[in-house]
């Protein structure tokens, strides 16, 4: 993964200022290997360069989501300086969720992302396979809803399933 991260403007955490990507938590290390890995055919786009920008540390903020929002529409250096627009992803995914459903606090980054093009991907959650299961901002209607399956392709018995509070079906996509 090391070869595919994109020094300019790659980088911006919302919520310590650490001037390098860190993942103490590894759940942003391995949705970005099953995103851009290049070993042993694990990542879906190995030759894709990747950004990040850190919205938990130990803990996780409405507002630091937001910034990381923000800052992946357009991207700047570390210190906010900077922006480069033109630098924007394609896709977006997002590791995170909270628990409540229906949870609208997400739904203007989603729109702003989906008006400039960028794929909108987010876990499903992990709570199980119990119905309406399903956490925010995943379980809205812009948002690409991502479930786990196992390697017999059954759903996994920790992925989480809709539908949402609008009864739609989710997840949208397991991998």
């Amino acid at each position: 993964m090391r070869d595919n991260y994109r020094e300019l403007h790659g980088w911006y955490d919302a919520e310590e200022e650490v001037d390098e990507p860190v993942d103490q938590l590894g759940s942003g290390t391995h949705t970005m290997g099953t995103m851009v890995g290049r070993t042993n055919g694990i990542g879906v786009a190995p030759e894709a360069q990747w950004i990040a920008c850190r919205g938990c540390s130990f803990f996780c903020s409405d507002t630091a989501f937001k910034l990381c929002g923000q800052w992946k529409l357009c991207p700047t250096d570390s210190k906010l300086q900077n922006p480069r627009c033109d630098l924007a992803p394609h896709a977006i995914t997002n590791g995170w969720g909270i628990s409540a459903q229906g949870d609208d606090f997400y739904d203007e980054i989603l729109e702003t992302w989906v008006a400039a093009d960028i794929a909108p991907f987010f876990a499903i959650g992990n709570t199980g396979t119990r119905c309406n299961t399903v956490s925010s901002p995943a379980d809205r209607d812009l948002a690409i809803g991502v479930g786990a399956i196992t390697s017999f392709n059954y759903l996994a018995a920790f992925s989480s399933v809709g539908p949402n509070v609008d009864g739609a079906i989710k997840p949208d996509v397991v991998a």
